[in-house]
């Protein structure tokens, strides 16, 4: 008689990756081998990391209600509990027996359609509980991490059916259903040591990256040029970003502080200085510099020692001189270099100021993420004068009237005449959000092709409607409910194939009111049809951010439904 059959995980992944993201590779393995397979059995130690991939999720979304509510009962709880006291983390073990108590003496409660009507929120017991879970998280995926590769033979095997070595040193090679190499890694000892490359159907580099010893140190572009390394020289560490084509980008020296001890500098890729920035101990200290790719000047600026920005003289992209000797209009774009993880920090703040004497004199007008937030007034650096304030939908939120700093008198104006309740649907796939997942780099993002044919099946749901009909009888639970501020949804990442297809639908968070609809848009989500992202003309697979937004917006008439 056979052995049962056990899930199967991709070798690459059990290598690669750690704590929750090989918690996380693990329960979808089993979840999957639970859906797809009718002589699929599963044991204590499957319904142990289920249950953890499930608690890691809800409780820092929603909490332990959540967590009992969604999974309907406490299913591998103790079998979950008993575990975390043999690897040592008994606070743990202890937190989740009396969550489960609390949960049996609290059932009834939970019967409900709506978790909001009356159950989360309901249990103050939870709440001390929810602060200790959400501390021990990393202890216990650390801990859970070392068990589970200690016991991946009773829990796993290869993407083809063979055992997972946890000791393997060699080459690992994932086939493609063509026969063609699609993935290729290094192992020593069980750590990715070496170049871990993914390929096209084809056979050409789609993406590498170079560990050592476990760990990201050196990042290349897809045909193989180094696009980020670290070196040491004595006792800093030096930092360089370098374009596709070969050429320095970025260059940032630090000690052991984390601190850097040279002035950080761009550059463009023709080799021309393209920024310096000075800093001391972390803060922005001394001069900072920008030239355009022709090495003319861009900005001529300094920080003082108590850390205002002073503007000497500054640039426009044709070359016009937008600020001389201190007096102009500098556009802060949000944009720095102090940053030692990636090439640029954006903070989505952009700003225009009138300078005079290189500091904020006259108006100063401020957007987040390009939309207007504020035009005030300032005087010698200080804000003094009127300044207003504006809602996202383009309407003055208040004006006030301030002097030397000081707010002295203000007015505030409603976001909406007629607010109603809408689902908004908005799709996102742009270069900071790869940046930021770390996708590989392409040349075309996806593009939604039938965005509005799915937006008009959208329908406003309950709890929606609920919070309406609370700020229309001025009854509303807290400041959260306000019409004017409520924007409670729910992302999700989507897989979007080569042909333009959704491939998988999968929630990443929500609103503390959205809970309960995660489920209800996955059937439209993968009705959404996408122009494929491309990378030198092919199409490949990518990833989408898909929100889904419970919000009000400006009604035609009162007691209307919009739904975009």
């Amino acid at each position: 008689m056979g052995h049962a059959p056990l899930p199967r995980l991709s070798r690459i992944d059990f290598y690669r990756l750690h704590e929750g993201e090989l918690i996380a590779a693990f329960a979808q393995a089993i979840s999957h081998h639970v859906e797809s397979r009718t002589d699929a059995p599963t044991s204590e130690a499957h319904a142990v990391i289920l249950a953890w991939a499930r608690l890691s999720v809800d409780v820092p979304n929603g909490g332990l209600a959540q967590f009992f509510y969604n999974h309907q009962g406490d299913d591998g709880v103790e079998e979950l509990s008993r575990l975390l006291d043999s690897i040592d983390v008994p606070k743990a073990a202890t937190l989740l027996r009396n969550a489960a108590l609390i949960y049996r003496r609290n059932r009834s409660a939970f019967l409900v359609d709506n978790p909001w009507d009356g159950l989360f929120g309901s249990i103050p017991e939870f709440e001390k509980l929810d602060r200790a879970f959400v501390n021990l998280l990393l202890r216990c995926n650390r801990g859970l991490e070392r068990w589970i590769r200690s016991h991946v033979a009773e829990l796993a095997v290869d993407e083809v059916g063979n055992p997972i070595d946890p000791e393997f040193s060699g080459v690992v090679e994932i086939l493609q259903s063509n026969g063609i190499v699609g993935e290729y890694l290094q192992v020593k000892r069980g750590k990715p040591d070496g170049v871990n490359r993914t390929f096209f159907d084809d056979g050409t580099v789609r993406r590498v990256v170079f560990y050592r010893t476990g760990k990201v140190t050196g990042d290349f572009w897809p045909d193989g040029q180094l696009k980020r390394k670290e070196s040491r020289r004595g006792p800093l560490t030096i930092i360089e970003w370098y374009y596709p084509s070969g050429s320095l980008q970025k260059r940032y020296v630090k000690d052991k502080g984390g601190f850097a001890t040279e002035p950080v500098k761009l550059f463009h890729e023709n080799g021309q200085l393209a920024e310096e920035l000075h800093t001391v101990e972390g803060e922005k200290r001394g001069p900072w510099l920008k030239f355009f790719e022709d090495g003319s000047p861009q900005l001529q600026a300094e920080h003082t020692s108590d850390g205002k920005l002073v503007v000497r003289n500054a640039w426009a992209e044709d070359r016009a001189q937008v600020v001389k000797d201190g007096r102009g209009v500098y556009h802060d774009d949000g944009c720095s270099i102090d940053w030692q993880y990636d090439v640029f920090f954006r903070h989505g703040w952009q700003h225009d100021r009138e300078l005079w004497g290189g500091i904020s004199h006259g108006k100063t007008t401020t957007y987040q993420d390009g939309v207007l937030w504020s035009i005030s007034t300032f005087k010698d650096g200080v804000q003094d004068g009127e300044s207003t304030l504006y809602w996202d939908n383009g309407r003055v939120r208040s004006v006030s009237k301030v002097a030397d700093g000081k707010e002295v008198k203000s007015r505030s104006y409603p976001k909406f005449d007629r607010p109603v309740p809408a689902v908004v649907l908005t799709v996102e796939a742009d270069e900071k959000l790869y940046t930021a997942w770390e996708h590989m780099r392409v040349d075309e993002y996806p593009r939604v092709l039938n965005l509005d044919e799915a937006a008009r099946q959208l329908v406003v749901p309950t709890f929606l409607r609920e919070v309406h009909e609370r700020n229309r009888t001025r009854t509303i639970r807290s400041s959260y409910e306000d019409w004017s501020m409520f924007d409670d949804g729910i992302a999700y990442f989507l897989t979007v194939d080569e042909n333009g297809a959704v491939l998988g639908v999968m929630a990443n968070g929500s609103g503390v009111y959205s809970v309960g609809e995660w489920n209800t848009y996955e059937p439209l989500l993968r009705q959404l049809r996408f122009a494929p992202g491309r990378v030198r003309g092919r199409a490949i697979e990518c990833r989408v951010l898909v929100r889904v937004d419970h919000t009000f917006v400006e009604g035609e008439k009162a007691g209307t439904d919009r739904r975009p």
